[in-house]
C-alpha cells in the first residue's frame, strides 16, 4: 500500500466495483465513439459554466482525436 499512486488506486477499484471499465482504443475505433465522447466533454464543460479553452489549455478537436489512442 501507500505511495504516489494510492489514491489513483482506490479511485480505480471504486469505479471496478461499480462496474466500470478501462480500455486503450486504437485510432481506427474511435469514429463510432466520438458522438459519445462529445457529449462527454460538453457536459463536463457544462458543469464547470465554461466554454472551449482553444489554443491555450485545448479543445475537442475530432481530427485530433482520431490521430491517436483514447
Amino acid at each position: 500500500g501507500g505511495g504516489a499512486g494510492y489514491r489513483h488506486r482506490q479511485w480505480v477499484r471504486r469505479l471496478e466495483k461499480e462496474g466500470a471499465a478501462f480500455r486503450i482504443v486504437p485510432p481506427a475505433e474511435i469514429p463510432p465513439l466520438l458522438p459519445e465522447l462529445r457529449e462527454v466533454s460538453d457536459d463536463w464543460l457544462h458543469s464547470k459554466s465554461a466554454a472551449e479553452k482553444g489554443f491555450s489549455l485545448g479543445f475537442f478537436d475530432d481530427a485530433y482525436l482520431l490521430r491517436f489512442p483514447l
